[in-house]
């Protein structure tokens, strides 16, 4: 189910901000992530795509 999920520092890339700024948005309920493994996170491309709609 994951495997079109991205990772935090792709969904970084793709908002142009740093990698601490979105796990702010993920800690802060704006980015929905699902947690790979004990350390790993990934990101649903809807789910960014809804944050950068709602933000813009």
């Amino acid at each position: 189910m994951l495997q079109n999920h991205i990772t935090v520092t792709e969904a970084a890339k793709r908002l142009s901000v740093s990698r601490q700024t979105v796990h702010r948005y993920i800690d802060q309920g704006l980015l929905p992530a699902q947690r790979v493994g004990t350390r790993d996170l990934r990101i649903d491309p809807a789910h960014l795509a809804n944050l950068i709609t709602e933000v813009s």
